[in-house]
């Protein structure tokens, strides 16, 4: 059982860890105020990681870096619905269906030509951020109705947000246990041959996985900015960085074949919890993203090593 979940104690000893000392050096830290900021940011990160994560654990070199680019173009967008007056169903399923059509753009690029999906999904972000640019000017989108900051409707004292982030991940925990699709991801990720013999395509997984990473970001983009009552036109520009950062610190192996949602949800809350340690201990805002890229590259040597090991028959799995 241990072993099992060994990756999953340790994140966990190691967000309550960072949370005691943050709070010896400031008592605000455990605030009601600061903890729902921390699972607010995780709530709306957490959604596009476990997209991001379907497509890594599809096989090494697999990664979708067009989900900041979608969770923008989503933001935007539906926020400009909302100002024109659109009700908020309608504008939540835009928010699906807009990260859900450019997930599979990116899929059947990279299905149908046959391109590494992180070749892919850079050309799609160049050319996305270029037309959101082109779309807005540059300019903030301002005069949101009141109903559209869904952080005004809390439950139980909880923001909405909050509890529709962690539910929709708890949801993907029960689904990737027990639907044959995401069983795919994981068998192309272990051993594509073995996986093509058996009858599983590909090129329809990783179709799947991209489609399923766009969808997560485009509602994310709605999530997050539904927070706010001024969405700004590049709320999503540095997000791909963050995300990946969190899928390999849950767990998810950057060769492929490996990963939990578990692990997910708390790689985001660490994640999203050392970016707010920073801020209270003083720490320059700027350390956050130099140890987001020293998670990735030792998390990138660990998985590379475990494999050597593996392949020796040193490590049974």
């Amino acid at each position: 059982m241990i072993s099992k979940w060994g990756r999953e104690i340790v994140l966990v000893i190691t967000i309550i860890g960072l949370g005691v000392i943050a709070e010896a050096v400031n008592p605000n830290f455990t605030s009601f105020r600061n903890i729902s900021s921390i699972l607010g940011n995780t709530a709306v990160m957490v959604l596009v990681v476990i997209g991001e994560s379907f497509v890594i654990i599809n096989g090494f070199g697999n990664a979708d870096l067009s989900v900041g680019s979608i969770y923008t173009i989503s933001a935007v967008t539906s926020a400009q619905f909302a100002v024109m007056g659109a009700p908020m169903f309608l504008v939540v399923l835009w928010s699906i269906g807009i990260g859900l059509a450019l997930g599979a753009l990116n899929g059947f690029i990279t299905a149908k030509f046959r391109i590494p999906s992180l070749i892919t999904t850079l050309g799609t972000m160049i050319g996305l951020e270029g037309f959101i640019l082109w779309w807005t000017n540059g300019m903030w989108i301002y005069n949101l109705p009141n109903k559209w900051q869904i952080s005004n409707y809390p439950v139980l004292g909880i923001s909405l947000d909050i509890w529709i982030g962690f539910g929709v991940s708890i949801l993907m925990v029960f689904f990737v246990r027990n639907m044959p699709l995401f069983r795919k991801f994981y068998a192309c990720g272990t051993n594509i041959e073995a996986a093509i013999f058996a009858g599983i395509n590909p090129n329809r997984t990783i179709f799947y996985a991209l489609m399923l990473s766009g969808m997560f970001s485009g509602f994310s983009g709605f999530l997050s900015a539904s927070r706010f009552f001024v969405v700004s036109s590049n709320i999503g520009s540095n997000l791909v960085l963050p995300v990946i950062a969190a899928a390999v610190i849950g767990g998810t192996s950057i060769l492929g074949g490996r990963g939990k949602v578990e692990g997910n949800i708390l790689g985001a809350i660490l994640l999203t919890e050392i970016s707010s340690v920073t801020i209270f201990l003083g720490i320059p805002a700027t350390w956050s993203e130099a140890i987001e890229g020293l998670i990735i590259l030792l998390a990138i040597i660990s998985d590379v090593l475990r494999e050597n090991r593996r392949k020796r028959g040193v490590l049974k799995i």
